[in-house]
């Protein structure tokens, strides 16, 4: 295995490490009344559940501030999967064996193509209103580039398959428009696949 690949097992490892230990320290010194422990044990399950930007609900308030950006990358375990199948196919193809420093500066520079979805609705906070809420968007990619865009809308399923890039973050910004007021913004999903990645 190479430099890198090792330095990759030893960081799950500590991880794996220190997940066992947040686990121990829940069990000997969380709170001591029951419905405590109830709350605590949500809060850490939610907490560490949302490592990707799905089931986010927020608003924009335009008359404050009328741009509100989210992002996400592809997941570190695919990206690395990715990786080490490209990482193997670099030391194979090459007419000579090449060193682990010449490695990274390839694989740095590394683009696949990746898929981004994104669903999300727009409405009133106020249950009772039933106006329309359109924004408009814009997708980009880590070094600031569009993607995508789209003009006023109120709900969108994206499923863009076009774009070469790297693991990312990839970012969607909304902006809201003064004259439709506050806007509730519900994402039900947000996620950056690598589909030649996927296991």
């Amino acid at each position: 295995l190479s430099e890198r690949a090792n330095a990759r097992e030893r960081e799950r490892e500590r991880k794996g490490r220190e997940k066992g230990r947040r686990r121990e320290t829940m069990r000997t010194s969380g709170p001591s009344s029951l419905f405590a422990r109830v709350l605590f044990f949500s809060c850490v399950v939610l907490l560490s559940a949302s490592e990707e930007a799905s089931g986010i609900k927020f608003r924009m308030f335009p008359n404050i501030n009328n741009k509100e950006c989210i992002s996400e990358q592809v997941p570190e375990e695919q990206w690395d999967l990715v990786l080490d199948s490209v990482e193997a196919n670099f030391r194979k193809n090459a007419n000579r064996n090449l060193t682990d420093r010449e490695i990274a500066a390839r694989l740095a520079s590394f683009r696949r193509p990746v898929q981004i979805e994104i669903g999300f609705l727009t409405m009133s906070p106020n249950p009772t209103d039933q106006t329309m809420k359109p924004i408009d968007y814009v997708i980009m990619d880590s070094k600031g580039g569009m993607i995508s865009s789209r003009t006023s809308v109120t709900q969108e399923e994206i499923d863009w398959k076009g774009h070469v890039g790297g693991k990312g973050p990839y970012s969607i910004c909304f902006t809201a428009n003064k004259q439709f007021g506050v806007v509730e913004v519900d994402i039900s999903y947000f996620h950056i696949n690598v589909p030649e990645g996927e296991n």
